[in-house]
């Protein structure tokens, strides 16, 4: 049949349909989506990073608390004690009774014992090591200077806390001598109180019943300071 033939498009019939988007607009969606995803990607890791730092804080909250919280604790455990520093002890001595007659000998007024102890008010007492510092070398010059000799310690637990506090009040009379009394206090309400007297906004700072207070120059109260308090510089 004459009609049977098939019939075709020409070749430039079929290759000239119009594309959907132009390369531009493609490659615009692509920036697009990728941002898009990226956005969502950050704020996921915004949000995680923020819950995990209200956690550190909080987890840093607690771990302070704790540690005031030990700090205390241990202070308390030494409510009975003190420290006399400069009172040496020789080998073979009765600790308690060199202490107690450095009490009754030095803490005087008037000619007078301000207290009068023995052997049997206190618990136990011992001298503490002496830490001998080495010498150093100035940075510009050659010439070495000589360290500031340590003074002996004794420590001191008495068996009633009211005695170990009549010596505290009766230390100012020991004021222009070589020996003088301390609370015994925690390594970190001891560093706290050299803070504080170190620091050039405070006028006088000093411990009493483990508490450290602390006077500014040009105030008349004493402020009480914790171990996480800052030290006014």
């Amino acid at each position: 049949m004459a009609n049977d033939k098939p019939q075709t498009r020409s070749k430039s019939t079929a290759h000239q349909e119009t594309p959907l988007y132009t390369l531009e607009q493609v490659q615009d969606l692509v920036k697009k989506a990728v941002a898009a995803s990226t956005e969502k990607i950050l704020e996921a890791h915004n949000e995680k990073i923020s819950a995990l730092q209200r956690t550190i804080s909080a987890l840093e909250e607690r771990v302070k608390k704790q540690e005031l919280k030990h700090n205390h604790l241990e202070q308390y455990s030494r409510r009975s004690h003190l420290r006399i520093r400069g009172l040496e002890v020789t080998q073979g001595a009765d600790c308690k009774k060199v202490v107690a007659d450095f009490v009754c000998s030095k803490l005087r007024s008037g000619g007078e014992p301000v207290i009068h102890i023995t052997s049997e008010d206190i618990d136990a007492a011992h001298p503490l090591p002496v830490r001998h510092p080495t010498p150093y070398t100035d940075a510009d010059t050659t010439s070495k200077k000589t360290p500031r000799t340590p003074r002996s310690m004794v420590i001191v637990r008495f068996h009633k806390r009211d005695t170990r506090d009549q010596i505290i009040r009766a230390r100012r009379l020991l004021k222009s001598s070589p020996f003088s009394v301390q609370e015994d206090l925690t390594a970190q309400n001891y560093n706290l109180l050299r803070q504080l007297n170190n620091s050039k906004e405070v006028d006088t700072a000093w411990s009493w019943e483990g508490k450290i207070y602390a006077r500014l120059i040009g105030e008349s109260k004493a402020r009480r300071f914790d171990i996480y308090d800052p030290v006014p510089q």
